[in-house]
């Protein structure tokens, strides 16, 4: 049944350690609640597109089906402030989420490692990392949907990083806005982390001393990893490797493509902005609610 379309987001506030005023919003469940779930936003983007239509999209969807859910704007997108020096990654995995997640918890009730997440490529990248290194904030459950680490890029994927980084470092921000690739520039120290990935083949911190994949294996919580058909920035065989580094004894694996009976080939956002991505949005019910087996498990879906 689809939604009505009722924009039904209360927003909330959350405050950093380091003082940042972050933009949450909750969408409040129908009935009985099922669960509590936070989503988290992919690169060039903030958290809109989780509601859109408003009212219409992924967030109203689960609050229909009994999810208490959240969607946060990490710093510098979206309506969250953004620090006048610029921040990496690494502000993301240990302050931003874990604020939030306080937030969430005292919001609804919620006991610490009782709220599932549901990161979209950043956000999922950001969601591993942060159970890693701080297990006491692991997920329930964790859906990770078109999320990897580039580390045996090609010519043409180590070329666009280079020019990523190059007009970064220029201008002190990629420019997405004026290239019309997203919704929100990333500042230069950001892009030099995620750079600095391709051309090592590691998940560094910032400063290069660390590497998030030491601690992958303290993720425990059972996962569904989502990808698309036509995604070119992440193919199943990469993001299965990163889940294959997780500690979790349950993985299900979920290509989204008509070939696997979904009714088009999703690209890098159009889980969550197609008209035809309910279904997926179903299989993620499923997994979150324990409800039933995610296609994923069945013979030739995963692939």
């Amino acid at each position: 049944m689809k939604p009505t379309a009722t924009d039904r987001s209360i927003p909330l506030e959350v405050v950093t350690d380091d003082g940042l005023r972050l933009h949450l919003w909750r969408y409040p469940c129908d009935g009985a609640r099922v669960g509590v779930v936070l989503a988290t936003h992919a690169m060039w983007a903030n958290a809109g597109y989780f509601d859109r239509p408003r009212g219409e999209g992924f967030a109203t969807y689960l609050a229909h089906r009994g999810f208490d859910v959240y969607v946060l704007d990490f710093r510098g997108h979206g309506r969250s402030e953004r620090p006048a020096t610029g921040w990496t990654f690494d502000d993301y995995v240990r302050l931003d989420l874990p604020a939030a997640l306080c937030r969430i918890e005292a919001e609804s009730g919620t006991a610490p490692g009782q709220v599932s997440w549901v990161g979209h490529s950043l956000g999922g990248l950001v969601g591993v990392a942060a159970a890693g290194v701080l297990p006491e904030l692991a997920p329930a459950k964790l859906v990770l949907v078109t999320a990897n680490i580039w580390r045996n890029a090609g010519v043409a994927r180590r070329a666009f990083i280079e020019a990523f980084d190059a007009s970064a470092r220029l201008l002190g921000h990629a420019p997405i806005l004026a290239l019309r690739l997203g919704t929100d520039d990333e500042p230069a120290p950001y892009v030099a982390q995620l750079a600095s990935w391709v051309r090592t083949g590691r998940f560094l911190t910032a400063d290069g001393r660390a590497s998030y994949d030491d601690t992958l294996s303290r993720v425990r919580s059972p996962v569904l990893v989502v990808v698309g058909g036509r995604d070119v920035l992440c193919r199943m065989s990469e993001a299965r490797e990163l889940a294959e580094r997780l500690g979790s004894s349950e993985r299900r694996y979920l290509t989204v493509s008509k070939a696997n009976g979904f009714g088009f080939n999703a690209t890098h956002f159009t889980f969550f902005t197609s008209g035809k991505a309910t279904p997926v949005w179903d299989e993620m019910v499923s997994f979150l609610c324990r409800t039933g087996t995610p296609a994923s498990a069945q013979a030739g879906r995963g692939e």
